[in-house]
């Protein structure tokens, strides 16, 4: 319980150090790994060849937003491609988890056999 407070809080306590277009790029991440993976994992059923092709295509579209601010002139930020992958690394490693719990559900072979002999 304590681990979930403190992971509540956290954003919380960022709030004021963070830029609002750090967050835009955070959301960019999640939704990008969601529909890179999505569509990978759904033609594949491999969730490790998803969760690579997630973050790859996560952080390609980081890179590929940062060069196009700079060819519109703006400024190159490290901190912007690091809040778009971490998100997208974050959003697809949150995916991968929730597949595996799905598939590890446990069942019970109960086996009967028919025994002619009268029990004692």
């Amino acid at each position: 319980m304590k681990k979930l407070i403190i992971i509540l809080l956290f954003p919380v306590c960022l709030n004021a150090q963070i830029a609002k277009d750090k967050y835009y790029h955070a959301g960019a991440g999640v939704i990008s790994s969601g529909l890179i993976f999505t569509p990978v994992y759904l033609s594949s059923n491999d969730e490790n060849l998803s969760f690579r092709a997630a973050w790859m295509g996560t952080s390609l579209i980081a890179i590929g937003k940062e060069s196009f601010d700079v060819y519109n002139g703006g400024n190159f930020s490290f901190t912007d491609i690091g809040f778009t992958f971490a998100s997208g690394l974050a959003s697809a490693w949150i995916t991968k988890k929730i597949i595996n719990r799905k598939k590890k559900k446990k069942y019970i072979n109960f086996e009967c056999k028919l025994i002619d002999e009268p029990l004692k």
